[in-house]
């Protein structure tokens, strides 16, 4: 039987932070007190005093159909490709997630391409499908605890059953020696149209990674926990409404915006249309750890110049977190917590 998913894992080391550009300094005042002289996503004064997290969509970093001869072997330019890893290199986060990113070949040519400008990253944790599908990878400096990531689940759509297209990426960061954090990766279906309804399968999505974040916040109810990435819907939408929940327990949008105060994440110029699809969710742990006024969107021209989405930031103080995310991974879920 042919596999059909995969998780992969990879130990690097670090190699340490260099200089950041000038470009970035006023985007690193704007991260408040966690970045307040650079754009290297870390504190000079005080090492470990906070590290920041990303998550960047990167519009198809992965072998496609770039000429409509029907072949999935064009990859992405390679002028795209160098200000990716460019922009990353300048902002140097101690974890960044990224998303629409292919198999490992692609994954190993961001090592690559960030390795040549002195950033490495020691630990990642890699989904994709082997159909080709595009799918997701978390880099860190952080160690990595725990491993939850989910290639498994599936819904239901005209009476058959439907993979999550990328997976649900769910690891638990080291942020500080017994301090952790939970990162959700998710990255829901398209608003390509599909016949079967592309709606109802991104909402369909939404109700499983809900369902996953509810397991989790019954395992650990004071545990910070953070769902960051590409949900492929509008601010008010029923899959966000999933997600958002209500009560203490539930997720907040922490609502980031750029310099200039626009809250968009993705460009389509040609159309005249700037969405926001991409989020930072976080529990009440999580927000108590926050370091005020760090959820951040990028605006940089030369990220502009990588993908049709904006990185997304924000700091976290390893102090006020917890090690409440000890445990065998999956227990909750595989009790059935939640619906």
């Amino acid at each position: 039987m042919p596999r059909t998913s995969a998780i992969a894992t990879s130990p690097r080391r670090w190699s340490g932070p260099t200089a950041p550009s000038r470009r970035l300094r006023r985007t690193a005042a704007l991260l408040a007190v966690a970045l307040p002289a650079v754009g290297a996503c870390r504190f000079p004064a005080a090492p470990g005093a906070q590290v920041v997290l990303a998550a960047w969509h990167l519009d198809g970093y992965a072998y496609t159909d770039r000429t409509g001869d029907g072949r999935a072997i064009d990859a992405k330019p390679e002028t795209e490709r160098e200000a990716v890893a460019a922009v990353l290199a300048r902002l140097r986060p101690d974890a960044v997630l990224v998303q629409d990113i292919g198999g490992p070949a692609m994954l190993e040519d961001l090592e690559a391409r960030l390795a040549a400008r002195g950033l490495v990253y020691p630990y990642r944790e890699h989904l994709w499908r082997d159909d080709g599908a595009r799918g997701q990878a978390l880099l860190s400096r952080l160690p990595i605890a725990r491993r939850d990531s989910d290639r498994e689940s599936v819904y239901t759509i005209g009476g058959q059953p439907e993979p999550v297209r990328r997976g649900f990426l769910d690891v638990t960061l080291e942020a500080a020696p017994g301090r952790t954090v939970r990162i959700l990766g998710a990255q829901l279906k398209s608003r390509a149209f599909d016949p079967r309804g592309q709606t109802e399968m991104r909402r369909s999505e939404a109700r499983l990674l809900a369902r996953r974040v509810r397991a989790a916040l019954a395992e650990a109810p004071d545990g910070a926990l953070l769902v960051m990435g590409c949900l492929n819907d509008l601010p008010g939408a029923a899959p966000l409404r999933d997600l958002l929940g209500a009560g203490a327990a539930a997720l907040a949008d922490l609502e980031p915006r750029d310099d200039a105060g626009d809250a968009w994440t993705r460009a389509d110029p040609a159309e005249g249309v700037w969405q926001r699809l991409d989020y930072l969710l976080a529990n009440e742990p999580l927000r108590a750890a926050l370091v005020p006024g760090s959820a951040h969107i990028l605006r940089d021209p030369a990220a502009a110049g990588a993908s049709a989405h904006r990185p997304l930031l924000l700091a976290l103080r390893p102090g006020a977190l917890n090690d409440a995310w000890a445990g065998e991974p999956g227990a909750a879920l595989r009790a059935g917590a939640g619906p």
